[in-house]
C-alpha cells in the first residue's frame, strides 16, 4: 500500500487557456471586408484613405498576430490596441464616426474580442506561473522518490507544502491590471470606453491543488518512517512515554508525548495516547473522595 502511494502521480489541472476567440485576420481578409462594407453601405472610400487603413493593418495588426504566436502577450495586446488608431476620415470627426467606424465595425468587434482575451491571459499570468512552478516542483519530488533519495524527497515535500500555502494566498489576490500603451489616448472615445471595460478582467480561476497537497502529505508521512535518524529525539520522547505508561507515571507520559511533533504517524499516535491519559487522569480525579 505504501509503495502504491509513493508511486502515485497526481496531475495538476490548470486553468490556462492561451488561444484567441477567433483566428487572426490576414491582409486579404481585411481588404475583402473593406470592399464588402463599401458595397453594402454604398459609400466608396478614397483610395488614399483605404491605403492608409491597409498600412495601419500591416504595421500594427499583423505584428500582433506574430507576437502572439511567439508567446509575447503584452506586445501582441498592445499591437492590437494600436491597430484601432484609425486616421480621421476627411478630417471630420462626425463623418469619421458615422461612416468609417460603422463600416469597420466587424473588424473593430473582432479586434476588441482579441484584446479582451489578451487582458484575461495577462491577468491570469501570475497564477499560471505559480501553477507551473508547483507542477515542476512536484515532478522533481516524484523523481526523488523514484530514485529512493529519501532525505532529499523529505525536504522537497516540505518545500512543496510551503509552496502550496503560498499558492493559495496569491491565487486569492485580485489580478493586476496591465495598462494599455500611451498611444491608447489617441483612440476614438467610444472604442476607448470599450477598451477600458475590457481591462476589468474577472479573478482568474486557479488550479485545484487540494488533491496534490493531500498526496504530498501522504507521501511525506511514509518517507518519515524511512528516516528514523531524522527524528531520533522524537523517538526518544516516544519511548520515554511508553515506559512511563508501563509504570503508570501519567504526568511523565504526558510531558514525553507532548514533545513528539514528528514524524506525523508517531505524532498522531502520541496525540491519541495523550487523550487516553487525560481521560485516565480525569477519572482518577473524579474518583477521589470529597472531604467535608
Amino acid at each position: 500500500m505504501e509503495m502504491e502511494i509513493l508511486n502515485r502521480h497526481v496531475p495538476l489541472r490548470t486553468g490556462r487557456i492561451e488561444k484567441l476567440p477567433a483566428p487572426a485576420w490576414g491582409l486579404d481578409q481585411f481588404k475583402q471586408m473593406l470592399e464588402e462594407q463599401q458595397r453594402f453601405y454604398k459609400v466608396p472610400l478614397p483610395r488614399s484613405y483605404r491605403n492608409n487603413l491597409q498600412k495601419l493593418f500591416e504595421a500594427e495588426y499583423l505584428p500582433a498576430s506574430k507576437a502572439f504566436s511567439e508567446g509575447k502577450l503584452i506586445e501582441a495586446r498592445n499591437f492590437w490596441v494600436e491597430s484601432l488608431l484609425f486616421p480621421i476620415y476627411a478630417n471630420n470627426i462626425e463623418r469619421h464616426r458615422g461612416v468609417v467606424l460603422t463600416m469597420l465595425k466587424p473588424f473593430i468587434n473582432d479586434t476588441l474580442s482579441k484584446i479582451g482575451a489578451m487582458n484575461a491571459m495577462l491577468a491570469e499570468g501570475p497564477v499560471r506561473d505559480l501553477e507551473i512552478r508547483v507542477s515542476q516542483a512536484y515532478d522533481h519530488f516524484i523523481q526523488l522518490l523514484q530514485a529512493r533519495s529519501w532525505d532529499a524527497a523529505y525536504d522537497a515535500a516540505e518545500g512543496l507544502l510551503a509552496m502550496n500555502a503560498d499558492f493559495d494566498q496569491q491565487a486569492g489576490q485580485a489580478p493586476k491590471v496591465v495598462p494599455y500603451p500611451p498611444s491608447f489616448s489617441g483612440i476614438d472615445r467610444d472604442i476607448g470606453k470599450a477598451l477600458l471595460d475590457l481591462l476589468e478582467s474577472p479573478r482568474p480561476s486557479a488550479a485545484d491543488i487540494g488533491a496534490l497537497q493531500r498526496d504530498v502529505r501522504m507521501k511525506k508521512n511514509i518517507i518519515e518512517t524511512l528516516l528514523p535518524e531524522k527524528f531520533s529525539k522524537e523517538l526518544d520522547h516516544y519511548r520515554v512515554g511508553l515506559e512511563a505508561i508501563s509504570q503508570a507515571d501519567w504526568q511523565k507520559a504526558v510531558q514525553a508525548f507532548e514533545s513528539v511533533k514528528a514524524p506525523a504517524l508517531l505524532a498522531r499516535d502520541s496525540e491519541e495516547k495523550l487523550r487516553i491519559i487525560q481521560r485516565i487522569l480525569k477519572a482518577a480525579l473524579d474518583a477521589q473522595p470529597v472531604l467535608g
